[in-house]
């Protein structure tokens, strides 16, 4: 019986208002507040934790409540790294601190939300005509293709350069390595074609940067987002 009446407490502490320990009054951080309700709670069970989770909430602005979502009721529910994607909520019930319709829990209150990341504006220059046209020349001599390898090199090197300098934005994250990948495929081209070890060597090399090379500013495009 005895065991009970700290349990008791915490619940009718929940539904009266009643002050919360000072451990829990003015916690710096997220994660002073869950190592100060795991101090107090240290031999009482989940229940405990639940009912100052509760209490805290309560005390904060919100209502202890169960959801139909991971997500809760959390200011920056985890996000997918695309575009458009929305928020990834797991299909959980868990209780959590409800603030209502204009607010969110950023973890120790409710607070206004956030504005929502702006969309990445990605930067565009289009490959220069002369190099788009020395990629096509797939019967060229060995060093104009290679100059027009070099040359695409070049202009996603410098889309990549454009796309880290632009301001920030939710998409950027993705772009960067898909540039990156699209760079690293064309200085293995070159290497293939310069380490050829004769002609007939060279011209295999070729034909299979040619086959690479076939719709490369596609590619890049779609990595912008065009």
């Amino acid at each position: 019986m005895h065991s009970l009446l700290p349990m008791m407490s915490l619940i009718l502490m929940s539904c009266s208002g009643a002050p919360l320990p000072p451990a829990l009054r003015a916690p710096e951080s997220v994660a002073a507040l869950h190592q100060a309700i795991q101090a107090h709670c240290q031999d009482q069970g989940e229940g405990c934790r639940d009912a100052l989770q509760a209490a805290y909430c309560e005390a904060h602005g919100g209502a202890w409540r169960r959801f139909y979502n991971g997500c809760r009721d959390a200011c920056q529910p985890p996000r997918h790294p695309t575009l458009s994607a929305p928020p990834i909520c797991t299909m959980d019930t868990p209780m959590g601190c409800d603030c209502g319709e204009d607010q969110c829990w950023d973890g120790l209150r409710c607070v206004t939300p956030p504005p929502p990341p702006p969309l990445f504006k990605p930067p565009w220059v289009p490959l220069a005509p002369e190099c788009e046209a020395g990629l096509r020349a797939r019967d060229a001599e060995t060093a104009r293709y290679v100059e027009a390898l070099r040359c695409a090199e070049a202009w996603v090197s410098d889309l990549w350069t454009r796309t880290r300098a632009a301001p920030k934005g939710l998409g950027q994250e993705l772009i960067l390595p898909c540039l990156a990948d699209r760079r690293a495929q064309i200085k293995a081209l070159v290497s293939l074609i310069n380490w050829a070890p004769d002609r007939q060597g060279r011209a295999a090399a070729l034909q299979i940067a040619a086959l690479k090379v076939e719709g490369l500013t596609q590619e890049v495009a779609a990595c912008l987002g065009r």
